[in-house]
């Protein structure tokens, strides 16, 4: 892993193939992954951890450890769900062990910005007239962390409530009422939210 691969054009490949032909050692197929999946889970890392170093690492970890044992990863026809779950769960173990480290190398960075999620957006883009977007991004801001994660992993990056009870490691029933809870905080101040949202 030294040298350095030229970048690579976007392939249609499907995930099944990729992943194996990565698993295999195929270094390419690695790089493929790499470069389709490192923003969307620097993303969606910040949503889990607002601290942008501790991402960083987690995400540079995560890359190593998955070239070093990717013989003995399993199969997966998800790429993008498969390295979401590991990056929260990577976390989530380091948060605990480093946080305080990397909130002091943060601070200065993050003590006057506002993280803005990006299911936020795709839902003021969908609301066009309907209302304002500051009323709703106001509404979106008291949302717990729990409930924005839960929100935009289900409405951003399009995952099933199965899938993103094994990404957040909480059961399924947690699941819907997250949901349910943060559809019914957004509902009290937007009535017409709902109607673009039918979950249930």
């Amino acid at each position: 892993m030294s040298d350095k691969l030229p970048l690579l054009s976007p392939k249609n490949e499907p995930d099944h193939i990729l992943w194996q032909q990565f698993r295999e050692g195929d270094r390419r197929a690695f790089q493929q992954i790499y470069q389709k999946y490192l923003n969307e889970l620097f993303t969606y890392g910040m949503k889990v951890q607002p601290h942008r170093n501790l991402v960083k690492d987690c995400l540079q970890d995560l890359f190593i450890d998955l070239w070093k044992n990717k013989e003995n990863l399993s199969k997966t026809d998800n790429i993008k769900y498969y390295l979401f779950k590991a990056l929260r769960r990577k976390i989530t173990k380091d948060v605990v062990k480093k946080k305080r480290y990397y909130v002091e190398r943060d601070v200065v960075e993050f003590s006057d910005t506002q993280i803005v999620f990006p299911f936020e957006n795709k839902i003021i883009e969908l609301q066009g007239q309907l209302m304002e977007s500051q009323k709703l991004r106001k509404a979106v801001e008291r949302l717990s962390d729990r409930q924005k994660e839960v929100i935009n992993l289900i409405f951003y990056e399009a995952f099933s409530y199965e899938e993103v009870s094994n990404i957040m490691n909480i059961n399924l029933r947690s699941v819907y009422t997250l949901v349910w809870k943060a559809i019914s905080s957004l509902r009290k101040d937007i009535i017409s939210f709902l109607a673009l949202f039918i979950l249930f």
